[in-house]
């Protein structure tokens, strides 16, 4: 039986709807979560060949979710430190693919690494949980490795 609102009842009538409140989805889900945990702490090899299972089945479906998750928390966080656009903040390009975070003071690649934080995704999750700390803003690649081999974008000259 399917439990999603607006689903067929392939139990009972197969051809009526019974709708489901977010309420009850929640809990069934909640209930799930919970199953699963016991299954892992009570037998960490069949949890995990459940996973591995329910992966191979859904490898495409679970990758795109993950992509469309990276790209919304990353247009999140390069629009905060754009000034509230998703743009340079030297040039004015506003190509998702040409954008990337800078640090400001030329100080932040090597203490993060130092403290043994990754970069990606991790980094704009990391700035968003955080509550956008300053410091930061949003550059195309251009202007970002001008400003790291010359200290100052051309478009600034």
């Amino acid at each position: 039986m399917d439990f999603f609102p607006g689903s067929v009842c392939t139990a009972k009538c197969r051809t009526s709807y019974h709708p489901i409140s977010m309420q009850n989805r929640e809990d069934m889900l909640r209930k799930k979560r919970e199953g699963m945990v016991r299954l892992r702490l009570r037998d960490p090899k069949t949890y995990l060949e459940k996973n591995r299972a329910y992966y191979l089945a859904n490898r495409e479906v679970l990758r795109a979710r993950d992509r469309e998750r990276s790209r919304k928390t990353k247009v999140e966080a390069l629009t905060h430190y754009g000034n509230g656009t998703l743009a340079c903040v030297c040039c004015g390009e506003s190509t998702l693919e040409f954008l990337a975070i800078d640090h400001i003071e030329h100080n932040g690649g090597a203490k993060e690494r130092k403290q043994g934080l990754r970069g990606g995704r991790a980094t704009y999750v990391r700035l968003i949980k955080g509550g956008f700390p300053p410091g930061y803003q949003t550059l195309c690649h251009n202007c970002n490795l001008a400003k790291g081999f010359y200290r100052i974008c051309p478009h600034n000259k």
